[in-house]
């Protein structure tokens, strides 16, 4: 039987980007007691609020969403910047290639998840509202909540508050009940295997 933890937006501690550009906010860190260095996968929110460099995560996959505003990011071997919109599709991209990040029209709020690279792939996927039953086909599910929602899983029901989120543990071929009128962030992670999630979400 699968579990849910409630991930409140309240527990998360701030921390401001050696550049000043931004501060990254961490959701979550898999395994258990993993740090920034050697985990599986990790999931973070960051405000992006002045033009700059990205950390380099050497072997990592990483997938942006943008939840607040537009972002603008030249990525090695890219022709061209490449441009993020709110509620827009996530995009994947080497963690390891030097990315530059460029917020427009003001301060910028994206959803990240970061995947080390050989063990686990992973989506993120954008539903502006949620009625009904929704399939999970991963090990792993975190839904994040934007500006707060109701969720039923298993017979369980949790208020989420703004920017809360809660992780599904295990989710394997499964389905999750969802009533939101508000936006809704379904991140899926899975270990990399014969027939892999797709790896754009």
């Amino acid at each position: 039987m699968s579990s849910i933890r409630h991930l409140r937006a309240a527990d998360r501690r701030r921390t401001p980007w050696k550049n000043g550009g931004g501060t990254t906010s961490e959701v979550l860190l898999f395994p258990e007691g993993a740090t920034a260095d050697d985990f599986d996968w990790r999931i973070s929110l960051a405000d992006v609020e002045c033009p700059g460099m990205f950390s380099i995560f050497p072997g990592v996959d990483r997938i942006t969403a943008v939840m607040e505003g537009r972002l603008a990011l030249a990525i090695k071997g890219e022709a061209q910047s490449l441009e993020l919109i709110e509620g827009g599709q996530a995009m994947t991209y080497p963690g390891d290639f030097p990315t530059f990040g460029v917020p427009l029209d003001g301060p910028v709020r994206d959803l990240n998840l970061m995947l080390r690279r050989g063990r686990w792939i992973g989506s993120i996927e954008y539903l502006p509202t949620a009625l009904g039953n929704v399939p999970v086909s991963a090990e792993q599910c975190v839904i994040l909540a934007p500006v707060g929602a109701q969720v039923d899983y298993d017979g369980e029901g949790c208020d989420l508050g703004a920017g809360d989120a809660i992780w599904l543990v295990p989710a394997t071929d499964d389905f999750v009940s969802l009533s939101a009128s508000t936006p809704l962030y379904i991140i899926q992670m899975c270990r990399e295997g014969p027939e892999p999630l797709e790896r754009s979400a």
